[in-house]
């Protein structure tokens, strides 16, 4: 069952992306999703000392058993870092400023940087392809991207039952969760074109 939910929540996610966020990215033709850190296996109260190895036994079949391509960053500028998976372009370090949505959406949509002035506010998904699940507090490769706080970080997507509310993803852990667009949390943004 949870292998079922697991790759549903991975179908809506990618059929979210191409319905509703910019999608240039995704046809470049070595679009890659890419592997989610993950390592460890889970029972249903605590971490196990070894993944199960035969499919028949309980608990196969968890993240950490699916390797997929590993996170791959090309420095394009000096603030800035190329996807090789996903084709997008981010902006290394946040400003370290704590925003509400809407000067979140103003300060991405306003920003130039390394020669661009087409900068946006990444949707959930584009978001959550940078978090490293292996790692935590903060669940990303602070190598590549330096001085990421272990905080929320403001996403483009809306929620679908509220209007004042949109998604964010938590870096302490990588989890992504609602909330209200009047709260204050950090922004990283993105652009699709290739560069």
């Amino acid at each position: 069952m949870k292998n079922i939910i697991f790759y549903i929540t991975i179908y809506l996610g990618l059929l979210y992306i191409c319905c509703s966020s910019p999608i240039s990215f995704l046809f470049a033709e070595d679009f890659r999703l890419p592997d989610t850190g993950q390592t460890a296996c889970y029972d249903s109260e605590k971490q196990l000392q070894q993944c199960p190895i035969e499919e028949s036994a309980s608990f196969y079949g968890q993240d950490a058993h699916y390797v997929g391509p590993q996170p791959a960053y090309q420095e394009h500028s000096e603030q800035t870092l190329y996807d090789l998976n996903t084709k997008l372009l981010w902006v290394k370090s946040d400003d370290g400023i704590q925003k509400n949505w809407n000067d979140a959406v103003s300060y991405c949509n306003e920003l130039t940087q390394s020669g661009y002035s087409d900068w946006r506010l990444p949707s959930r998904f584009e978001l959550l392809s940078i978090t490293n699940y292996g790692k935590y507090a903060p669940a990303i490769n602070t190598s590549v991207f330096p001085h990421c706080f272990s905080e929320g970080y403001w996403t483009i997507t809306p929620s679908a039952i509220q209007s004042e509310y949109v998604w964010y993803v938590d870096f302490e852990s990588g989890k992504a969760e609602r909330i209200h667009k009047k709260n204050m949390y950090y922004v990283r943004c993105v652009r699709s074109a290739v560069p």
